[in-house]
């Protein structure tokens, strides 16, 4: 779940949680499906309010059986690195706010906790400021795996307003192994269903390229072309450099972006059941 703390003027504590808590959560058949955070870190949060948020993710959502774990131990992500450090004040403390909550999480009873990190948040352009380059600060913050959030971050074809998905689809494999090799730890792909965010742009001005969102469209997305993608994944992840075997999704629902795997009218269930044939 991409999950938030504390924005601001919106919110003291958690936002927009109530999915999670009130919704999926509350279902009868909830343990039929893991479920993890992905912390979307877009705000700075100093020591106490970082400690805060560490207290109410370890009592409110840890406890639950099927709270995913990887090799054991509790899956939390972290979208990006470099606001943490900025909001924690230095690389130092930031370390030793991460050891904070490993510590927390084990008092609480719990046999460890694997941290994430989107590698969109430690790109050399994002660090530089920090003096360390991106494996180098993954190894001192004590991350244990690294992935990607979605493909527009790191390519897309040319061409606008739209650029071919197909084209997006074999720019970004070329892309996990270097990924894989820039980092210690492992590297998880990322498969990206598509990327329209042109929703959140101003509809009463004519769409012209540049800064999110206002950027190129994959156009051409369909079921099949994202089922080579997964297929594409598997083969990068049976090469067997990833331990474990593991490959995220772009997006659940993430509409006004163009990333959905929820069925609409127009392709149903296919990209779910793209899922199941390559993933059975």
């Amino acid at each position: 779940y991409d999950w938030y703390w504390d924005l601001g003027d919106l919110s003291e504590g958690p936002f927009l949680q109530r999915a999670l808590e009130e919704g999926f959560l509350q279902a009868p058949n909830k343990e039929r499906l893991k479920f993890a955070l992905m912390w979307a870190n877009h705000n700075n949060l100093n020591r106490e309010r970082f400690d805060r948020m560490v207290e109410y993710i370890i009592e409110r959502y840890f406890h639950y059986p099927h709270y995913w774990e990887v090799d054991g131990k509790l899956y939390f992500s972290i979208y990006e690195m470099f606001t943490l450090i900025q909001g924690l004040g230095g690389i130092a403390q930031t370390r030793e706010a991460l050891l904070h909550f490993r510590k927390k999480t084990g008092e609480a009873g719990f046999t460890g906790l694997h941290l994430n990190a989107m590698e969109w948040g430690i790109q050399p352009e994002n660090i530089k400021e920090f003096g360390m380059q991106p494996d180098e600060m993954v190894t001192y913050m004590g991350i244990d795996s690294v992935t990607s959030y979605v493909w527009a971050h790191n390519t897309m074809p040319d061409g606008f307003p739209s650029s071919p998905y197909s084209e997006c689809v074999d720019l970004a494999v070329q892309l996990w192994p270097e990924f894989r090799d820039r980092f210690s730890v492992p590297y998880y792909p990322n498969a990206s269903m598509g990327w329209d965010p042109s929703p959140r742009t101003d509809q009463s001005k004519e769409l012209v390229e540049g800064e999110y969102p206002n950027t190129r469209i994959l156009a051409g997305n369909t079921p099949d072309e994202f089922k080579r993608s997964l297929m594409l994944a598997k083969k990068f992840l049976d090469e067997g450099n990833t331990h474990p075997k593991i490959v995220t999704l772009y997006a659940w629902n993430e509409w006004t972006e163009g990333g959905y795997l929820e069925p609409d009218m127009v392709n149903g269930m296919k990209y779910l059941e793209a899922i199941r044939a390559v993933f059975p």
